[in-house]
């Protein structure tokens, strides 16, 4: 299984068609006036490329956001379990995508830096989608 792609957003959604609905998408930096700061929402959209041989298994999906510092944010997220379907279309040979959405309400960040959202398939890292956390330029301007 391959990331296609992970997109940081302020929120996300699948819809039953297998389309998406992204607000507020392409999001890599967040500013704030202080640390620790909260994010009100954030959005993970998620595309693996799923092979042949991995459709109709099931699979474990996991991810962890890790510090500046390289610890974890939060603790690993709930193992989640997928199994990916065989393609309804017929005659055409377009790989087989899977797709979906990690909310993150009232994040805290605990400090500047970069983050990073590292994605799990079965153990096996497959990417991840990195996120700047900065002072706001306004409020590190200010005089004391």
């Amino acid at each position: 299984m391959q990331l296609q792609y992970a997109i940081l957003a302020d929120s996300a959604q699948i819809l039953p068609d297998g389309k998406f609905v992204i607000v507020g998408g392409g999001v890599e930096y967040i500013s704030a006036p202080s640390f620790p700061a909260m994010n009100p929402s954030l959005a993970l959209v998620v595309r693996l490329t799923v092979s042949s041989p991995e459709v109709g298994r099931e699979h474990q999906f996991r991810l962890e956001l890790l510090m500046p510092d390289g610890t974890s944010v939060l603790p690993v997220q709930g193992n989640t379990m997928f199994t990916p379907k065989p393609p309804t279309t017929s005659g055409i040979l377009a790989p087989l995508n899977y797709m979906f959405v990690v909310n993150f309400p009232g994040l805290v960040f605990p400090a500047a830096g970069k983050y990073a959202f590292r994605l799990f398939v079965d153990d096996h890292k497959v990417g991840e989608a990195p996120l700047y956390l900065q002072i706001t330029p306004s409020a590190a301007q200010a005089p004391t």
